[in-house]
Order: C-alpha cells, then sequence, then structure tokens
C-alpha cells in the first residue's frame, strides 16, 4: 500500500486516516481528503484512459472540473458502475473500487489505438465524407458507428445516490470561494444582507491555501473566521454553480459525504437559488499550450502540478520540464524543488526573459528563451521533450513530467448564461465580462484580473456595490496569450478528450468552416464531457490566425447550462422543505400518513404513492388496489388537479378559442372533455370543464399543466383577446377533490348524504350538481378516469380532511378501499387513457391520440390552422395504440422501441412505449405507445426492445381501450 508519489505536506488531506480502493483491480491506498486523482497520482498510476477517436493513452491534466481525461467507472459495492466519472472532483472513499473505461480488451492493451495509425484517414469530417455512399449500406455503417461512439457503458444500477433539492431566495448569492469570492461575501455580510457563497472546491480560499505563510494566510484565517459567526452568511464547499437563467435564478449542485455505519458513502442535493443580486467570483482556468505530443500522460498543466503538491503532497514528477509563457510556473519552482524534483529545464517562449525569469537564471535555474517544444517521447508516460530555440537544432531532454502554463481563461461561463456579452482582452488573450445582463457583477480573475490585492478589492466592492465593476487591465507578464503550435510531425492536441487536433482545426477552415458554431460541429471542438474548457481558447486562436481576424472578431461558441454534467438522479430529487418553496401536502396528508401510505413527489405535491400492509410487496399493494377498485370501490385524493374558475359573460366565447371542441351550447349542470393546442398544433393540455351557470365555468385540467394552463389562459386574455369580459382564476389549493370510483361507488355516496340524489337519471355521465356532503358544500361531477362507474367530489379544502373521513366511513361496510397514484396509472393505462407528458409528450397532434373526431372545425381556435400543414396530416404518424405482452410472465420495458426483429441490435424503430404497467386485470404486462400508423397495425406481433436493459419482449398491437371499451361501466 505504498504511495511512492507522497510527499511532505498537503493541506487537504488527513494522514491519520489511511484508505483503501482499487483501480482496475489494484490495491491503493489515500488519505481523507485525497480526490481519486490525487490518490492515483500518489500511488504513480499515470495513464487512467484512452482518448475518444484515436484511442491514445491519456492521463490527468487539470486539478478540477476542467478535467477533460481522467474520465473513470466507478463501482459500487453491489458491481454496479456508473460511467465518466471525473476522478479530479470526485472524494476518495474507503472500499472505493474504478476502472477505466474506453478501451478493448484492456487499458495496456487497447486494440482501438488502431485508429491511431490510421489517422491520415481518418481526418475530421471523415465520417460526413466516408459513410454516405452507397445509401443501402447505411444501416451496416450505422451499427459498427454506435458501438465505436461514446465514453464508457451506460450504468448498471437502478438505484442511484442519494439526491435531493433546496430552494433558497438571499440577497446576495457569491459563486466563487476565492480571494474575491471571500472579499465579497465578507462586505456584503456585514451589510446585513443574507449572504450565500458558494465554492465548488473542498475547501475556501481558491488560490490562497490556509498554510500559504505571510500576510495572506492571515488575512484568509481572519475573512473565513469573520464570515463563519455571521449568522446571515451561509458558507457551502463542494457545490458547482451549474446554471444561470432568467431572473436571477442559479441552479447549484453540492456533493455532500455521508458517513454510514459501514463506510462513508456520498450524496448530491440540488440547489434552486433565487437572489437579488449575484456576484461572480469563479476565477480562472489555466491554459494548456499546443504543441506536437502534448497529449501523453505526464504532460500536466502547471497550476495542477503544484495544486496536487500544496494540497495533497503529491509529487506529479521527479525530473521535471516546465513550458510557459507566462511568469506563473517560476513561482512554483521553489516548492517543486523542496519536495524533491529536480527542474531540468524552463522552456519559455517569449522572446526575451522577463525579470522573473532573470532572477531564476541567476539563482541556478536552467532557463531557455525563444523555446519550441517540437514533440514529446514515451508512450503511457512521457520520457523526453524535443525543443528547438530560433528555428535551430532540436534538442533534447529527459523528463518524467512536462508542466505547461499557456495562460490563463476566465471563467465567464455562468456571466455568459446570463447573457452578459464579452470583450477580447488581447493582454490575456481571452475574452472578459464587458456588460452584464441582470443584477450580477464579476470580480477577480474571472473578469480579467489577476492580481491578490485588487482581486480582493473588486470583491469588496462588489459585495458592497450592486453596479457592474470595470474589469481591471492584467499586465502581460502574469496572464500570457495564446500561442499557435511550432510545425511537428507528432500532432498537436487542441481538444484532448475529443482528438482535435491543430490540423484538423486548418483543414477545417479550408474546407469552408470558419464560423466558430460551424467549427465546433465539425470538429466536434469543445463538444466533449468537459465542453472545451481547456480547449476552447486554443481553437479560437488557431482559426483567427488562418482567416486573418482578430480572436475578438471571431467570437466564441455558445455558453449553456450546465456548467459540467450532471446525473439525471439529482435533478429528480426528492424536495426538501423550505418557506419559499413549501413542499405542497394534501389536506388529508396525516390520515394517509396514519394509514400506511407511501409518498411520492408529483410535482410541487407530496401524494400517496400506494398503500402497503403487513407481508406485501409494492406490487402486490398495487394488484390489490386496482383489484378493489374494477371489482368493488375504491378512493383516492387527486386534490392536485388543477382548477381554474372562468366567469362573465364571454366566458364560453373564450372556451371557444380555446378549446377544439365547442362550449358555448354546453347545458348548465354538464361537463365536457376538451383538448387545448399549442400554436403549432400539438395538444397542450386535456381537461373537463362543467358550467355551473350560464356565466360560470370550472376547468379541471391536468395536474402537470395546473400552473402552465392559467399562464396560457392569461397571456391570451391580455395580447391577444384584451376585450373579452371574463374573470380567470386559479383556484387549485383552495379545493380538495376525491375519486370514488367503482361499480359499488353510488351505493357509497348515497350513504353519505341520502338527500343528495346521485341516482343515474339524476347525475348521469358528464354531468355536476352542486350541493351539502358531509355538511360541507360540494360540487359532485361524474366523471372516470379509471373506466368505472366514478364521482369526483371538490370540497372546500379546510373541510377537506372532514369530507374524506366521511368518505372511508361511509364506504366501510361496501369494503371500501383507498388507493394511491401507483394504482391510478394502472388503472388509467387499462382504460387507454393518454396523460399530458407521456403519450401527448408535445409532438402529438389530436388525430395522433385517437381525438381528431372532437374537432369542431365551424369555429376558430388556437392551433387550428396549424393542422392544415402537410407534416400533421401525413400518412406514417406515430399514433397511440395499446401494447400486450404476448407471454404472461413477461415484462415490456420501460421506454422499450417497437420494432420487427427480437434483437437488441440497431434496428428501425417503429415507435415506442410511452407507459407500461402489469395489468392485474388482464393478467400480463400492458402498456401505451405512439406507433407509426398504429392504428391501421391492431393485432400485428411485433417487440418491445429496450437496448438499456438489454431486453426483447414479444408483444401484440392492440385496441388502447383493454378494459371495458364499449364504455358501459362508466355509464352505470
Amino acid at each position: 500500500m505504498s504511495q511512492p508519489s507522497r510527499v511532505e505536506g498537503g493541506s487537504f488531506i488527513d494522514r491519520d486516516k489511511a484508505l483503501s480502493f482499487t483501480f482496475n483491480g489494484r490495491t491503493c491506498s489515500g488519505f481523507d481528503g485525497d480526490t481519486l486523482a490525487s490518490a492515483l497520482l500518489a500511488n504513480g498510476v499515470r495513464m487512467l484512459g484512452r482518448s475518444f477517436k484515436y484511442h491514445r493513452p491519456r492521463g490527468i491534466v487539470a486539478l478540477g472540473s476542467e478535467e477533460p481525461n481522467a474520465l473513470l467507472r466507478v463501482m459500487d459495492r453491489d458491481g454496479n458502475g456508473w460511467p465518466n466519472g471525473r476522478a479530479t472532483t470526485i472524494p476518495l472513499l474507503d472500499g472505493m473500487a474504478v476502472r477505466s473505461q474506453h478501451h478493448w480488451p484492456s487499458l495496456d492493451l487497447d486494440l482501438g489505438a488502431l485508429a491511431d495509425c490510421f489517422s491520415r484517414f481518418l481526418s475530421t469530417g471523415f465520417y460526413y465524407k466516408t459513410f454516405m455512399w452507397p445509401r443501402r449500406w447505411w444501416p451496416h455503417y450505422e451499427h459498427i458507428l454506435r458501438h465505436a461512439a461514446g465514453l464508457g457503458a451506460p450504468p448498471t444500477a437502478l438505484i442511484h445516490p442519494p439526491a435531493g433539492q433546496r430552494h433558497v431566495h438571499v440577497d446576495v448569492l457569491v459563486v466563487g470561494g476565492g480571494p474575491a469570492g471571500l472579499a465579497a461575501a465578507l462586505a456584503a455580510g456585514r451589510s446585513g444582507a443574507s449572504v450565500l457563497l458558494a465554492e465548488d472546491d473542498a475547501r475556501l480560499g481558491g488560490s490562497m491555501p490556509e498554510d500559504e505563510p505571510g500576510d495572506a494566510e492571515s488575512w484568509l484565517l481572519a475573512t473565513l473566521a469573520a464570515l463563519r459567526e455571521m449568522p446571515n452568511v451561509s458558507l457551502l464547499t463542494r457545490t458547482v454553480a451549474t446554471g444561470y437563467y432568467d431572473h436571477d435564478f442559479l441552479t447549484m449542485v453540492q456533493t455532500r459525504l455521508k458517513p454510514t455505519a459501514q463506510s462513508t458513502t456520498t450524496a448530491h442535493t440540488l440547489w434552486k437559488v433565487r437572489a437579488t443580486r449575484v456576484v461572480l467570483a469563479t476565477g480562472a482556468i489555466e491554459r494548456p499550450l499546443v504543441f506536437g505530443g502534448n497529449d501523453r500522460p505526464g504532460v500536466m498543466l502547471a497550476s495542477a502540478v503544484i495544486g496536487y503538491l500544496q494540497r495533497y503532497g503529491v509529487l506529479c514528477g521527479r525530473r521535471i520540464v516546465l513550458c510557459t509563457n507566462n511568469d506563473s510556473v517560476y513561482v512554483a519552482v521553489p516548492a517543486l524543488e523542496r519536495a524533491g524534483a529536480t527542474i531540468e529545464a524552463v522552456l519559455d517562449v517569449r522572446d526575451q526573459p522577463s525579470a522573473i525569469a532573470l532572477a531564476a537564471i541567476k539563482a541556478g535555474l536552467k532557463v531557455i528563451s525563444n523555446a519550441s517544444i517540437v514533440g514529446t517521447d514515451g508512450r503511457a508516460r512521457i520520457r523526453a521533450v524535443r525543443w528547438t530555440q530560433s528555428s535551430g537544432a532540436t534538442m533534447r531532454t529527459e523528463c518524467d513530467l512536462l508542466a505547461m502554463a499557456g495562460g490563463w481563461t476566465p471563467r465567464v461561463h455562468l456571466f455568459s448564461q446570463a447573457r452578459g456579452t464579452l470583450r477580447y482582452e488581447p493582454s490575456i488573450g481571452s475574452f472578459v465580462p464587458r456588460a452584464a445582463n441582470g443584477a450580477n457583477v464579476s470580480a477577480g480573475a474571472c473578469n480579467g484580473c489577476f492580481d491578490t490585492d485588487a482581486c480582493i478589492a473588486e470583491g469588496e466592492r462588489a459585495g458592497r456595490n450592486a453596479a457592474p465593476i470595470p474589469g481591471a487591465s492584467p499586465g502581460i507578464e502574469l496572464a500570457g496569450t495564446t500561442e499557435v503550435a511550432t510545425p511537428s510531425r507528432q500532432k498537436a492536441f487542441v481538444d484532448f478528450q475529443n482528438d482535435v487536433t491543430v490540423g484538423d482545426i486548418l483543414m477545417a477552415s479550408r474546407e469552408g468552416y470558419r464560423s466558430v458554431e460551424h467549427l465546433k460541429r465539425y470538429t466536434t471542438l469543445g463538444m466533449g464531457t468537459d465542453q472545451g474548457k481547456l480547449s476552447n481558447i486554443n481553437g479560437l486562436a488557431i482559426l483567427a490566425s488562418q482567416t486573418g481576424q482578430a480572436p475578438g472578431q471571431v467570437g466564441t461558441t455558445t455558453f449553456r447550462p450546465p456548467y459540467i454534467p450532471i446525473d439525471l438522479s439529482v435533478i429528480a430529487g426528492l424536495a426538501q422543505n423550505h418557506p419559499a418553496h413549501a413542499v405542497r401536502r394534501l389536506a388529508t396528508h396525516d390520515w394517509h400518513l396514519q394509514n400506511g401510505a407511501v409518498f411520492t413527489p408529483s410535482g410541487i405535491w407530496l401524494r400517496p404513492q400506494l398503500y402497503r400492509r403487513p407481508g406485501e410487496s409494492d406490487l402486490d399493494a398495487v394488484n390489490r388496489e386496482v383489484g378493489a377498485v374494477r371489482d368493488g370501490v375504491g378512493l383516492i385524493d387527486v386534490s392536485p388537479l388543477g382548477k381554474i374558475e372562468l366567469q362573465g359573460t364571454d366566458a364560453a366565447e373564450l372556451l371557444n378559442r380555446l378549446y377544439v371542441n365547442r362550449f358555448n351550447k354546453l347545458p348548465i349542470g354538464r361537463a365536457k372533455f376538451g383538448v387545448i393546442l399549442r400554436e403549432d398544433g400539438m395538444v397542450l393540455d386535456d381537461s373537463v370543464v362543467a358550467r355551473l351557470s350560464e356565466y360560470h365555468f370550472v376547468m379541471s385540467t391536468s395536474t402537470a399543466h395546473s400552473k402552465l394552463v392559467p399562464e396560457h389562459i392569461a397571456f391570451c386574455l391580455h395580447t391577444i383577446w384584451p376585450t373579452l369580459r371574463v374573470h380567470v382564476t386559479p383556484v387549485s389549493e383552495q379545493w380538495s377533490t376525491f375519486a370514488l370510483a367503482g361499480r359499488l361507488a353510488r351505493a357509497v355516496l348515497s350513504r353519505l348524504s341520502p338527500d343528495f340524489d346521485v341516482s343515474a337519471a339524476a347525475l348521469p355521465h358528464m354531468s355536476v350538481r352542486v350541493g351539502t356532503l358531509a355538511g360541507a358544500t360540494a360540487r359532485v361531477a361524474r366523471m372516470s378516469f379509471s373506466g368505472e362507474l366514478s364521482y369526483e367530489i371538490s370540497v372546500p379544502a379546510a373541510q377537506g380532511m372532514r369530507v374524506w373521513t366521511a368518505l372511508v366511513e361511509a364506504g366501510a361496510p361496501h369494503g371500501l378501499t383507498v388507493y394511491g397514484t401507483e394504482a391510478m396509472g394502472v388503472l388509467r393505462i387499462e382504460k387507454g387513457h393518454f396523460v399530458v407528458g407521456r403519450e401527448a409528450s408535445g409532438t402529438a397532434t389530436l388525430d395522433d391520440l385517437g381525438l381528431g373526431g372532437l374537432l369542431d372545425r365551424s369555429k376558430d381556435c388556437i392551433g387550428m390552422r396549424s393542422l392544415s400543414l402537410p407534416a400533421l396530416a401525413e400518412a406514417g404518424r406515430a399514433q397511440l395504440i395499446g401494447v400486450k405482452a404476448t407471454e404472461p410472465g413477461s415484462r415490456i420495458p420501460p421506454g422499450a422501441h417497437i420494432v420487427l426483429d427480437n434483437s437488441t441490435k440497431v434496428q428501425h424503430s417503429h415507435g415506442a412505449m410511452t407507459s407500461q404497467c402489469y395489468s392485474p386485470t388482464l393478467g400480463c404486462s400492458i402498456g401505451l405507445a405512439m406507433v407509426q400508423s398504429g392504428r391501421a397495425r391492431v393485432g400485428e406481433i411485433v417487440y418491445a426492445v429496450s437496448p438499456v436493459t438489454n431486453e426483447a419482449v414479444r408483444v401484440q398491437l392492440t385496441d388502447a381501450r383493454f378494459v371495458d371499451p364499449a364504455g358501459e361501466r362508466l355509464n352505470a
């Protein structure tokens, strides 16, 4: 368990807590506080993976989220793996197992490296030029290309690490915990404002570690102590700001270490922050230099080399060559030499040595000015650097580490996501903020300022003042400029992850791809998981030199969120309560809690998913609840349904213009199903509208669109039809709504209030009555989502618990069963009802969903004209249809594609499953799907195939109405 590269020092690690982990089955050791990257480097591991296109050996380059190479598969204790874990940002945990990826059969012997031997035939855009002919061969090409594409295999686990969400409103959000960010937080905190500071590193201080001696250390310790004493200031570490959206709304992902009885695990929290003002102090990223062979393991950023030494006590090499175009590397030399390294040479590309370089030469350091690297030697690790001076003879210097420093690129990603504009600063060879859009201000290195004292001053001003602060003008000596590679026989890489070389960019320019956006897509520059953090500026500079423009004229590609890749399980995490964004609980929540409910988040609501009895599995509970509704009577709380009141003399006219069907002739006391379209003719929402009086209607929308539909109506009234006389009031939270369903539903409701006539004659299907139930004013609508005889009962939310318990008591003699959202989903699939977001996913028209007859062409409505577009009426469109497994024991995979072959190989997809479940009524797996020409293919035998789960199930296409297709039950 030796760590050959571990030396003294390391402010981030605790040497008293040793940890063990494995890499490709090899046992390694580290310390608490290590990242995977620092621990692997400490154990002498230099090659971690293979590049995307040429499968060249790749090692660690950087220190943080900008790392392009060190992507590993992280395994859990059950053998499940998650791909593309960035080793530089993953904390080391005891017992962790990681594996390299994107190679076969092994990391050391990868047959994919043959692509490097034939690289002259695989230049940029070769796939566009090669695989277009003959056209009939494309399916074979596609099959091979799909297997070669991608980084890592999909996750093998269905259970994801724990994740949650938090909503926060603050006066000031500071992004970045370096000198500028800390100064801004301190100044804002002293003003009494509520402050939240987020830092993506494990410690605060940025480039000023706490063990740095002198005035910097004193300032840092004093600032941190003052901040921690302020009750109005919150400090978050391991928290990355991933997106900056409209109205100063930001998202952040926090990684937390959670100790358990057996070990320590990680958990993630998605923070959703609404800030009055934002201070961006995100720092800068060191740029690599572009030269032949710059991608070998052992070629690293100089800032990363010194960072691993100071933070983790890891010396990345013993014989070091430094290559630079600025003065920053000279500051690192003493620390490297104290750690036991030998500085073989400093290759400075500048014509004349700077003052700090002259001082280093005087101290005995070998500094070579006007030097250019022409190549490197080595395979799994760099062995030597070949360089030339003033185009003279080529020299060779042996080394085991090449540290390069190409200047600094301000992290303007969040600033640009907020639609701020940039300007090119020639002195640093990069873009800096020009004009902000929104209540944000940039300070420190992200604003182009690289002097520590100046960064602190900018941060203090930003913390006190909301006005934008102009960027400081840094000196050339510190920042450096972008250098174009010296001609070399070896490949000079610009994008390490996607294998984009200088030659690729030159070829793209020659072929006419001179727009930065075209260059990006043609060469895949900056399209990897690192989003070009290290490569974009160098690529833009090379393109500018080819087109005879200044980099500022070339511009930048679009910065889009998220700043780092986010696991979808984090986005789907449970919402944690906050006064401004409280989780909505049903008026009957306490009853469900006391009666065994298993809750699930449903939008902003917490709803019962099922009611588990002792000894039952979840599937058993759902099957029991479904059977109760089909055979007797069931009760569910559907209060989250959207409810909108429309009152006024033009209420019916408004509905006519919104819905595809007509509502002005709807009798009082009756209800009608309707569909709202978007302007492009696609289904926006489905609703049931009840008419309570001549000028009073109530809309019941889907839960998913309970907020969107009122906003849509408000937009129409304010911008399209401002003269309509109608009041629209969303009342979803004001009413509790319960669905009583099953053949015994009428008997239960009659017991609740004998004076309320709910007979078939008095309250037929699709009718509504207002009366008194259990002492509460109630609206009772006869409608059905389950396909059974059903009533929807709406009462004021304050009286919801009383009416609910009265319904439960009245149903007890009839065996009433309370059911949850899972059973409700099974019931609706059995009946063939579509839902918004699944079947109506934004690309479905009325006819696609089998509702073409609903359209009333005698009037106009939103989306009507779009329905005449040829594309919306062409043959072969995907249509809603039922799918049934032919074998009783088969399970239709979620999200499966409908294909003609039972193989999981790449083949033509005829559609996809949108919903699936086990039907206890039919005794088999069923589902709904959108299938090409689906209604004409009823009875056809096909296969539901999921390449993700590697399953292929034989199924039959059926009518979507599995249960009671004639509707006899709901009309009983």
